[in-house]
């Protein structure tokens, strides 16, 4: 199975590409195509890494092998970076655990609030 996204990073102005593969249900290799030289850095930590175990990374009580890569790869980047989150939902789909549903998060200010 494959689970995509696409991620429209914000202020940044990058756009990510992300496929998720999974033959087994359970385990996930990842394709990364993004300008960011960070989530590039992920792209290859990713790669080095092989298959990403999904049942392991939603286990709560211990750091997941997926957090510990993102956490040591993207250093330097923004903290709050949705690429991470991305992944784990076309992780997700790719295993069946997730519906390919359309999630989406609108940022904006109230009315006549100030930049």
């Amino acid at each position: 199975m494959e689970g995509q996204a696409t991620v429209s990073g914000g202020s940044c102005g990058f756009v990510t590409s992300i496929s998720a593969q999974s033959e087994d249900g359970r385990h996930a290799r990842f394709s990364i195509d993004s300008p960011c030289e960070h989530v590039q850095a992920l792209a290859f930590a990713l790669h080095e890494h092989g298959a990403v175990d999904v049942f392991a990374e939603m286990d709560w009580h211990q750091e997941s092998s997926l957090s510990a890569i993102i956490r040591g790869s993207m250093e330097g980047s923004y903290l709050w970076c949705p690429v991470p989150f991305a992944l784990r939902k076309a992780m997700q789909m790719a295993c069946g655990l997730s519906l390919p549903e359309e999630i989406a998060v609108e940022l904006s200010k109230p009315d006549g609030a100030e930049s």
